[in-house]
């Protein structure tokens, strides 16, 4: 500085060099200040410096040794980056007291004046340099955890911004990480309500005192535990939740939902939303306004019914006492963005939950269920058909085709409907002392309600069964397998027997001559002008069916996995959800990819798991484990039940992290098994919304919380 040379003149080379050094000695200290503080604040958010970003290939096995290496790694970085912010700590105090000392030296070298000068001179130097590092070091912090965020959440694509508004990083972040990504505040866990689930399982256990003992132990211990500085590293994530459910839920002008297809998150503006979803409800063809809610008239019909069915004893008092209603809302409806079309346009959902006729239309399902799925044709899942599919030999002179219905539920008519349910009376007759009249009366009765409520006005659909009910999917399947009987029957009687013939729901495989194909076609469409099926033509020799590839190779058919979203998102290895959870995501996919298809397309199938398992961060190591466990168990073990122990009591507990897993393995002793659930809370986007009801809401689907419930508990548990 200008001022050094002048000092120098003045009171000599000494001074000068006294004085250089104590500028040096302020320079790093400011350096190191902003050193520790940048150290302090990884540790409270819970971010690494990038020198901590190193991994160790382990050869492990075992689930548990798994967790306690993670945990090992863990704690050891934790302690590496302590140990840095003690010897950041040690130096400004080593730094402090030379700098002390050549302060001391000065002051006794030059007047008081020139002394006061100094100072101030180095001061303004001191917060210039510190400010230019705090900046440098502020924004090095933020990119450490966006980082974070974006090892979490590697795929762009998951966030859909159709508004015309950028959002805030910390809310993107958020948005990314899905709505199945559990970061719960330990804080406030919910320790009375998994207590009271324990102690209403164990009341009249012999060895109930030395339960509560154990599990009051290990409550007290892992209380203690979270009141440590390093027991969540998400606890930074945590909080940038709540800012983002905070923001969203002030703006009134946006829309946060899941898209249709995909398990994507879907921003739009809330006027852009309302519009399309006002072009829906006002298709004439499809939907009619009426003037009254039917809630009430409908409410009184079907507990009529029950009250009848009940004094007749066709149904125990208990049943009757569970289906009827006494409160409830009309049907909602909420649209889903269909981000694979141009324009976005939306999927209307009629959400029937909690309504005047899903408890009926339970019942009545439960009934026809017992009925469908009988015949040869049925497919119960992609494990089955391609069991069954293998078995099969196609000539050159035949082809594979798929058979599909347009939009189904909504062009099944009712009065058809009924009366396939009608023709199989004798069946369902098995299942039920409720006569067929009285039975039928009910079922129309479901069935016509597709009345719902938009904005304070209600629709009803004009065609078909009710979007949303539980009771559709089981009759439109009475339905089709209604059709595939008569038209299989009429193409027998023309000589057109198909090679084989399978239907999963409305989607059907055929194997047929090539020359009968539109003949085919038109059998299946002659039955109800509403009810038309689509075709598709192998091609080169393949066909996609559910989730398979079937190729023909020399009259054989060989089936191959193949997913329809090969970016799929899944639960996240980082959430903190219930290990088995996390093992159970992997081994459903390793098992379609291994059970689906045949041998030689197996290596490919497993790329496909591992490239969608890795960008939902599943280890490697961990992938290659659970792959070569069920290869094994699959292929080479002797017996394929795995089942230790038949546990004879079940605890269905609120998932506390780090605390779960003890108790269910203590549990498990006393043959008890947890079955842990984790509490999500979906928040409303907007404050329109929560107007409208729980069925008719947009949500933010990514924050989980945990609320403590005061519930009794019978025993003696103590926890501090």
């Amino acid at each position: 500085m200008f001022f050094v040379k002048s000092f120098a003149q003045r009171y000599g080379k000494q001074l000068e060099y006294a004085l250089r050094s104590y500028m040096k000695l302020q320079l790093k200290l400011t350096r190191l200040k902003n050193k520790k503080l940048f150290l302090l604040n990884c540790r409270r958010t819970k971010v690494m410096p990038c020198g901590f970003d190193f991994c160790l290939n382990l050869d492990i096995e075992n689930e548990q040794s798994i967790l306690k290496a993670e945990r090992t790694i863990k704690k050891f970085k934790q302690s590496l980056l302590s140990l840095l912010i003690s010897d950041s700590l040690r130096s400004l105090s080593k730094l402090k007291t030379k700098a002390a000392t050549q302060l001391n030296f000065i002051e006794h070298c030059v007047s008081a004046e020139d002394f006061d000068y100094l100072k101030a001179a180095v001061k303004r130097k001191e917060e210039s340099v510190f400010a230019q590092y705090k900046s440098r070091q502020t924004r090095k912090l933020e990119n450490l955890k966006t980082e974070k965020v974006h090892k979490i959440s590697k795929q762009s694509s998951w966030v859909s911004n159709y508004s015309s508004e950028e959002l805030p990083d910390y809310v993107m972040r958020t948005l990314q990480l899905g709505a199945g990504f559990n970061v719960p505040d330990l804080k406030n866990a919910p320790y009375v309500r998994l207590l009271s689930e324990i102690e209403s399982c164990i009341h009249w256990d012999p060895n109930a005192d030395d339960i509560r003992n154990a599990v009051s132990n290990a409550m007290i211990n892992h209380i203690n535990y979270v009141k440590q500085p390093f027991h969540n590293d998400n606890e930074w994530i945590r909080k940038d939740v709540v800012r983002s459910c905070k923001y969203l839920a002030d703006r009134d002008d946006l829309i946060v939902t899941k898209a249709d297809k995909g398990k994507s998150t879907v921003v739009m503006n809330r006027a852009e939303y309302e519009t399309k979803m006002l072009a829906l409800v006002n298709d004439k063809e499809t939907y009619e306004e009426i003037r009254n809610d039917p809630t009430v008239s409908t409410l009184k019909q079907i507990n009529t019914m029950f009250d009848q069915w009940c004094d007749a004893e066709w149904i125990e008092k208990t049943t009757k006492q569970r289906l009827k209603v006494y409160n409830c809302n009309p049907p909602r409806i909420y649209g889903l963005p269909k981000t694979h079309k141009d324009g976005i346009p939306l999927r209307l959902i009629n959400s029937a939950i909690g309504t005047v006729t899903y408890n009926a239309a339970k019942f009545v399902t439960s009934i026809l269920n017992c009925i469908v799925g009988k015949t040869e044709h049925h497919i119960a899942n992609s494990f089955d058909f391609v069991g069954d599919i293998r078995q099969h030999t196609i000539q050159d002179d035949c082809m594979m085709i798929s058979l599909d219905v347009v939009s189904l539920f909504t062009n099944v008519p009712v009065d058809y409907a009924v009366e396939s349910v009608r023709l199989r009376w004798t069946e369902i007759m098995a299942h039920t002392k409720i006569p067929e009249n009285n039975f039928i009366d009910m079922l129309q009765l479901v069935l016509s309600s597709t009345f719902f409520k938009h904005q304070g006005r209600f629709f009803k659909q004009k065609f078909g069964l009710p979007m949303g009910s539980p009771l559709s999917p089981v009759v439109a399947n009475i339905v089709l397998e209604r059709i595939e009987m008569s038209a299989l029957a009429q193409l027998r009687q023309e000589g057109i027997v198909p090679v084989f013939f399978r239907r999963y729901v409305d989607d059907c495989l055929v194997g047929v001559q090539r020359e009968y194909v539109d003949r085919m076609l038109e059998v299946f469409n002659s039955f109800h002008p509403r009810l038309q099926f689509t075709v598709e033509l192998e091609n080169n020799g393949r066909i996609r069916f559910l989730d398979t590839l079937l190729r023909r190779e020399n009259d054989r058919i060989t089936t191959e996995w193949t997913p329809k979203d090969l970016e799929g998102r899944y639960l996240d290895y980082n959430s903190l959800s219930p290990f088995n959870h996390k093992k159970n995501t992997v081994i459903a996919l390793v098992d379609r990819a291994l059970k689906l298809s045949e041998a030689s397309y197996r290596p490919n199938a497993l790329n496909i798991v591992k490239r969608i398992l890795i960008n939902n961060n599943y280890p490697n190591f961990f992938i290659n484990n659970i792959i070569q466990q069920r290869t094994h168990f699959l292929y080479n073990s002797l017996t394929q039940n795995n089942n230790n122990s038949i546990a004879t009591k079940f605890i269905s507990a609120p998932y506390i992290p780090g605390l779960g897993e003890k108790l269910a393995r203590y549990l498990s002793q006393y043959n008890i098994r947890t079955i842990e659930r984790i509490l999500l809370g979906l928040m409303p986007a907007g404050k329109a919304d929560r107007k409208v009801g729980k069925s008719h809401v947009t949500f933010v689907p990514v924050v989980s919380h945990f609320s403590v419930l005061a519930f009794g508990v019978g025993g003696t548990f103590a926890v501090g």
